[in-house]
């Protein structure tokens, strides 16, 4: 009768185990995946980021005043190495 004790208690206690697993894990899960589902997405205030890449023209310009530039300096280094 001893043997049928010892095996309902460790058959009890694994039971024990696994529902007090199961609801621990229940519980983590709740409180790791909740507060992303009821947070409003997007967040109020972070809407985006504002880029500013400036004006489209001034930028050709400027680029050709560079090649200008640097067409004249490879000129000169030239001019300088033959002599």
């Amino acid at each position: 009768m001893v043997k049928i004790e010892k095996n309902t208690e460790s058959y009890h206690r694994r039971i024990g185990l696994y529902i007090s697993t199961f609801i621990h894990l229940l519980a983590l899960l709740l409180i790791f995946l909740a507060p992303p589902l009821t947070r409003e997405l997007p967040l109020p205030g972070y809407e985006g980021i504002m880029v500013r890449f400036g004006n489209v023209e001034e930028a050709l310009e400027q680029n050709e005043e560079i090649s200008r530039a640097n067409k004249m300096q490879n000129k000169m280094l030239k001019q300088r190495n033959l002599t």
